[in-house]
């Protein structure tokens, strides 16, 4: 059984504790609810660097009104030192989702 995350036990994502602080305070306040995955270098380890971006995936309904601006806002004007990129799971090909879902890794669990 996975272990939920949160701010004593992080998930395996490559990020500093004061980053994991800062993403999952953004995703608490503005993706409430929301199952949110890592994919990509961070969450597998594999080429990252200081500055490669967090590829996050969301689960669940399509945002009203201005939310996802205000989660692509926060997220742009926090004080991560990397770009946080983030896609809608039922809005990716169904090929990239069979390429990328093998990496996922539990970012914030839904409700």
């Amino acid at each position: 059984m996975s272990r939920q995350p949160n701010a004593l036990n992080p998930p395996p994502v490559v990020m500093e504790p004061h980053e994991w602080a800062i993403v999952t305070e953004i995703l608490r306040d503005f993706a409430p609810g929301r199952t949110v995955w890592a994919y990509g270098s961070r969450a597998t380890g594999r080429r990252v660097k200081r500055y490669s971006d967090l590829d996050l995936v969301m689960d669940g309904p399509p945002f009203a009104g201005l939310e996802e601006w205000k989660l692509e806002e926060a997220f742009d004007e926090s004080r991560l030192p990397f770009k946080v990129e983030f896609q809608r799971l039922d809005g990716m090909s169904e090929e990239f989702r069979r390429r990328i879902e093998p990496d996922f890794v539990v970012v914030q669990a839904g409700s």
